[in-house]
């Protein structure tokens, strides 16, 4: 089977029984997988760390973020950006 698109590249990494993921259960099921693939893939594609973004994106739905755009990876690339801007400024005050 040909990959149609670059989003579905990332899918069908790491499928070692393509039937496993055909077969999910139920279509509430595959719709859920195809979501969370998506936004696995999406992160890859920011250059995100998609553990990292899950972790931080589930602390923060546990700790009460109502705002969905704050949880988008886009949210969260920016954020990381403004850490990354924050610790080069303590390494230049610091020297």
């Amino acid at each position: 089977m040909r990959v149609s698109s670059y989003t579905e590249c990332p899918r069908n990494r790491g499928i070692s029984n393509r039937k496993t993921w055909l077969f999910v259960g139920h279509e509430t099921s595959a719709r859920r997988l195809a979501a969370i693939l998506s936004i696995l893939a999406t992160c890859r594609k920011m250059g995100i760390e998609p553990r990292r973004y899950l972790r931080e994106t589930l602390a923060k739905i546990l700790a009460g973020e109502t705002d969905l755009a704050a949880l988008l990876p886009e949210a969260h690339q920016e954020m990381l950006a403004r850490e990354r801007a924050a610790a080069a400024a303590e390494v230049i005050e610091a020297a």
